[in-house]
């Protein structure tokens, strides 16, 4: 089973929404529920949508579709990221309760979470201050949640 994978950025939330209008007016069939990552922020306050679409020639891909703001903390924090994951899924991935790890590596991920949520918050607050000031942020509604905020 073939499955691309790509990344789309965008100035804002508005061309977010077009370019899921854009690639369902071009042939792509989203084969699921995509999951609205503005609608429901991970723990890490990372944002943007995943979707699982069916291209016009019939192969499987995964697009991811973001603003620019938050795939510049992404670049910038994904050591980060690196981090707490290979933690979780690597060295304890049989031990699901952190306060059995090693002490350092606990402060390792907390470390980590923490600049996280530094990056990831202050990339959202400066691109809704930004792109959006006091106004309501757009909706992705029909796309995986009703609210982006």
């Amino acid at each position: 089973k073939d499955i691309g994978l790509c990344t789309l950025a965008s100035e804002n939330l508005h061309d977010v929404s077009d370019i899921m209008q854009t690639l369902e007016a071009h042939g792509a069939q989203i084969m699921q529920q995509p999951k609205n990552n503005f609608h429901k922020v991970t723990p890490v306050g990372y944002r943007d949508v995943n979707l699982l679409v069916r291209m016009p020639n019939g192969m499987a891909a995964e697009v991811q579709l973001n603003v620019k703001d938050m795939l510049k903390a992404k670049n910038e924090g994904h050591h980060f990221y690196e981090i707490t994951r290979s933690l979780e899924d690597d060295k304890y991935k049989d031990e699901p309760d952190k306060n059995k790890w090693d002490p350092k590596d606990q402060q390792a991920f907390i470390d980590a979470q923490d600049e996280q949520v530094r990056l990831y918050e202050g990339a959202w607050a400066a691109h809704v201050k930004k792109h959006y000031g006091r106004r309501p942020l757009p909706s992705l509604a029909g796309h995986g949640g009703d609210r982006t905020g």
